[in-house]
């Protein structure tokens, strides 16, 4: 079982991360992470998700609506995933590949993220403060590019 993170993990993380990437081409936001974290500090992450059809909604209702929910933009090949879940597998995805940190086995979750000191990373509860708060993108970028995530 162990032998498992390593060789499915990097293909699970792959098609997330080509889930965002694909969003990011058909709202024309951008491809790379840099570009949809610019979309973030923007406070535009509707325009990733596309926007809820209700136009009673405040501002703050179609941010949290596109925190949540991912729509046809994505729905061909992550439709249960959302938008925190999916940076965070851009982001392992990318650590990862350039082998800055292995996938291991997590019996608590799907596999966890090992720098080469041995810590352990969280992409989801890192990214998340950055698809929750516009202000807090800057924060995220600076801990992604301490980690070794490029093109920011």
């Amino acid at each position: 079982m162990e032998e498992l993170a390593p060789l499915a993990g990097p293909a699970l993380l792959r098609r997330y991360a080509l889930a965002l990437r694909h969003a990011g081409r058909v709202s024309k936001v951008g491809e790379t992470l840099g570009d949809v974290l610019a979309c973030l500090e923007r406070a535009e992450l509707h325009r990733l998700t596309g926007r809820p059809v209700d136009t009673s909604l405040t501002a703050e209702q179609v941010h949290e609506a596109a925190v949540e929910n991912v729509t046809e933009l994505l729905a061909c090949a992550v439709a249960d995933q959302n938008v925190t879940e999916l940076l965070a597998c851009a982001v392992a995805d990318q650590l990862v590949t350039a082998g800055r940190a292995v996938l291991e086995l997590n019996w608590g979750g799907v596999f966890a993220l090992r720098l080469p000191d041995g810590a352990a990373v969280y992409p989801d509860d890192l990214v998340a403060p950055a698809v929750r708060d516009p202000a807090r993108v800057a924060e995220v970028r600076e801990r992604l590019r301490a980690l070794g995530v490029d093109g920011l």
